[in-house]
């Protein structure tokens, strides 16, 4: 879309920022190839992948989610 196409010539602003990624692998919405294109983008993010997790990880796999979001508070201060 062109919202996507939008958004997506905009992240090198966010090059240099710590980034963290949490995919849930049941994620009928985020294909794999979706993930590869926002890893391609930021290739130094923290990345961790749920296998029992969907779209919500942070409902999915709270845990792992929580995880990610103290490494990057770590990584920020």
């Amino acid at each position: 879309s062109a919202w996507l196409e939008a958004l997506e010539k905009r992240l090198h602003a966010l090059k240099q920022k710590p980034i963290a990624f949490v995919f849930g692998l049941k994620d009928i919405l985020t294909r794999p190839a979706d993930m590869d294109r926002w890893l391609q983008h930021f290739p130094n993010a923290d990345v961790q992948r749920d296998a029992s997790a969907g779209h919500y990880t942070q409902e999915d796999c709270p845990e792992r989610y929580s995880v990610a979001i103290r490494r990057l508070l770590q990584k920020m201060t």
